[in-house]
């Protein structure tokens, strides 16, 4: 069944592999979820080719109601990185695409935010995709995430998510032009975290170096209307720590305009935020998550670690997120405003204080928190254990 252009709607597309039952189960949220009233939606069930039959039949018999349906079997193995861009692609027959892999799980209103985030910021060249999924915590160093709720629904960050993304056909369109011209971009100059450096076959690897050397931005979610239930995959093991609270009654949705919106850089630190400080942005590296490095040689250096520098103002951590103790002037010991220009004699020691863990943890019981560890490492000890043996 070929596809049928319709440039006034959003489509769905479902990525998926050789995991029927998850596929399944998204497809049954799908279909329970709300959508616009008189409109046709499409779903697109896109299936890498893996032999799987029972994945094939799932995607051809799956009953859907809300509009036309076209499942796409595919004859050659693509890969998860080819695959997302060629539904990407498909973006070409609609307004846009929203994308979901097999082991997510939608909230009701999941299509509601992503047409309504969608009307907000079509004509916004700075906005290059849209996020179904908040992710709370900062996978890089292992510390929780913290934005700035200003009573909207979104805000910007430099930073793609892969659990639940929205693209009209106008971002698509120019991150493929990017692409086919910088399919082989080295990554190593790209200010961005040394893990996205390094990923091999993710697809986000360039869609973020994308969004860093044209200085775009997602639209992220402060709630989510996706959740990842997090099987084993193409690129990692299973994992139950990466599901995330989820809208599940009904609102109306409102975004700010792009000049208006609290932005957030790659690293997840605010941006603006110099004016708090008398400090040109140009002169600030904010640095809240310790992986950042100052790779710009900014002259003030804002960050929690301990670093060679003379301490020009510090700040505590008592609210939330943490660049509201700047806005407020909030003074104390645990955020160091650093003049590199000023050499101190303090060793650089990037580890947080027992004061500063607790304010990221306090919902933390650390008696659960070290029992895990003990049998999360049991259970490593024994993979690689069983590994050996089979050698």
């Amino acid at each position: 069944m070929e596809l049928v252009k319709d440039k006034s709607i959003l489509a769905i597309v479902v990525v998926c592999y050789n995991r029927p039952d998850s596929t399944l189960r998204l497809l049954k949220s799908l279909e329970s979820a709300n959508y616009p009233n008189g409109k046709q939606i499409p779903l697109v069930i896109s299936v890498d080719c893996s032999g799987n039959q029972e994945m094939y039949r799932v995607a051809r018999e799956f009953e859907w109601t809300h509009g036309p349906k076209y499942p796409i079997i595919r004859e050659e193995r693509l890969g998860l990185k080819r695959h997302i861009y060629e539904c990407g692609d498909i973006s070409a027959y609609f307004k846009g695409v929203i994308i979901l892999e097999d082991d997510l799980f939608v909230a009701p209103d999941f299509y509601l935010y992503s047409s309504s985030a969608t009307d907000a910021y079509y004509d916004e060249e700075k906005v290059a995709g849209i996020a179904l999924y908040a992710d709370t915590m900062y996978g890089y160093t292992g510390l929780p995430l913290y934005y700035w709720y200003d009573g909207t629904d979104g805000f910007m960050m430099q930073s793609t998510i892969t659990s639940g993304e929205c693209f009209t056909d106008k971002m698509w369109v120019r991150f493929r032009e990017w692409y086919n011209q910088n399919e082989d971009v080295d990554p190593e100059p790209v200010p961005m975290p040394r893990a996205i450096k390094n990923y091999r076959r993710a697809w986000s690897k360039y869609f973020n170096i994308y969004l860093v050397e044209k200085d775009l931005y997602f639209v992220h979610p402060h709630f989510s209307t996706t959740t990842n239930c997090g099987e084993a995959g193409e690129h990692g093991f299973g994992n139950n720590m990466i599901h995330s609270r989820m809208i599940l009654g009904h609102k109306e949705y409102t975004f700010a305009s792009f000049a208006e919106s609290v932005k957030y850089d790659i690293y997840g630190n605010r941006m603006g935020l110099g004016i708090y400080l008398g400090i040109k942005d140009t002169d600030l590296c904010v640095d809240f998550y310790g992986d950042k490095n100052n790779e710009h040689g900014c002259r003030y250096w804002l960050s929690p670690y301990s670093l060679p520098y003379k301490v020009v103002s510090s700040f505590a951590l008592t609210m939330e997120p943490m660049e509201a103790n700047i806005v407020y002037g909030l003074e104390g010991s645990d955020l160091f405003l650093y003049d590199t220009s000023m050499k101190a004699s303090r060793k650089t020691l990037l580890k947080l204080s027992q004061h500063q863990l607790s304010y990221h943890f306090r919902n933390v019981h650390w008696k659960l928190v070290g029992r895990y560890y003990h049998m999360l490492l049991k259970d490593m000890l024994g993979i690689k254990l069983k590994r050996l043996i089979k050698r």
